[in-house]
C-alpha cells in the first residue's frame, strides 16, 4: 500500500473512531508498527493528528472546527511549561499589563506571572481565567462568544475589551506554523482576537512546541517576523530564522 494511500486510510478510521492505538492500526492495515509510526509523525507534522500514550487521535481539523482543549493540554504539556517559563522571566516584568490568548501554552504562563509584582492579566481563554482565580493576580475576561470545544472566547465583544487596554506584552500560541514561517490556526475568530492582542501590545511574543513546526493550518495569522520574541524547544528551518527578531530556544 502506497504512503499516501495509506495516511489517507488512518485518517478514515480516526474519522469514525476518533482516536486508536498504533497496535490496532498495525493490524488493521497490515503493516508494522515502525511503517504505522512513521506514518503518524507525518500526518502530526500536517496538523492532522495527535500522537500520545501510543495512539493516534483525530484533531477535527475541518474547516472551522476546533481542536478541543483537552486534547491540546495534555500535547506536549512539560515543553509548554518549559517555554512558558524562559518567556516570563525574558519578557515579563512587575507592574506589567499582560495579554494571553486561549491557548493551552499560554494558560501555562499562570504560575510564573503569579510570581511577578503587581500584573494585569486579560485572557480569551475560559480555563485560563479559572486558573488566574485561584491566583493573587488581578485579571480580566475578554467576554464575548465562547467556543466550547476550544474554551476561548472570541467575537466583536471581546475584541472591543482588548481595544481598551494598552499591553506591555502578549503571549499567544497557534495551531501550527506553515513551511513558508506564517503562524496559522483551524479558527479564523480566535485569530481575529490574536491579532487585536498583538496591535495593542508592545512586545508581541509567540510560543511554540516543535510538533507545530512545518504544520501549517488554513488560516494565517501573521508572519512570525512580526513578533519580537519567538520561543521553541526546537530550531525552526533557517530561512524562517532569518527572519525572525529575536528566537529564543528551550
Amino acid at each position: 500500500m502506497a504512503n499516501t494511500e495509506r495516511e489517507q486510510k488512518i485518517l478514515d478510521i480516526l474519522e469514525e473512531s476518533k482516536s486508536i492505538s498504533v497496535t490496532a492500526l498495525t493490524k488493521a492495515l497490515y503493516a508494522s508498527e515502525a511503517t504505522i509510526r512513521r506514518d503518524l509523525v507525518k500526518l502530526e507534522k500536517k496538523g492532522l493528528i495527535i500522537r500520545t500514550h501510543g495512539k493516534a487521535i483525530s484533531t477535527g481539523v475541518y474547516a472551522d472546527k476546533n481542536q478541543g482543549f483537552d486534547l491540546r493540554e495534555n500535547t506536549a504539556s512539560p515543553v509548554k511549561k518549559l517555554l512558558a517559563e524562559k518567556a516570563v522571566a525574558l519578557c515579563a516584568s512587575d507592574g506589567d499589563v499582560i495579554f494571553l490568548d486561549a491557548s493551552s501554552t499560554a494558560m501555562q504562563t499562570v504560575d510564573f506571572l503569579a510570581n511577578k509584582k503587581d500584573v494585569i492579566v486579560l485572557t480569551s481563554g475560559l480555563k485560563t481565567a479559572v486558573k488566574l482565580s485561584n491566583t493573587p493576580i488581578k485579571f480580566y475576561s475578554t467576554g464575548g462568544k465562547a467556543i466550547n470545544s476550544s474554551m476561548s472566547l472570541v467575537g466583536q465583544t471581546a475584541i472591543d475589551t482588548v481595544n481598551t487596554f494598552n499591553a506591555d506584552v502578549c503571549f499567544v500560541s497557534c495551531h501550527g506554523v506553515s513551511h513558508n514561517g506564517f503562524a496559522t490556526d483551524t479558527s479564523e475568530l480566535e485569530n481575529d482576537l490574536r491579532k487585536a492582542m498583538i496591535k495593542r501590545s508592545k512586545r508581541k511574543v509567540l510560543l511554540i512546541d516543535s510538533t507545530k513546526i512545518d504544520s501549517g493550518c488554513w488560516h494565517n495569522l501573521c508572519h512570525l517576523a512580526e513578533f519580537d520574541d519567538v520561543f521553541c524547544d526546537k530550531p525552526l528551518p533557517q530561512e524562517i530564522l532569518k527572519a525572525i527578531k529575536n528566537f529564543h530556544l528551550v
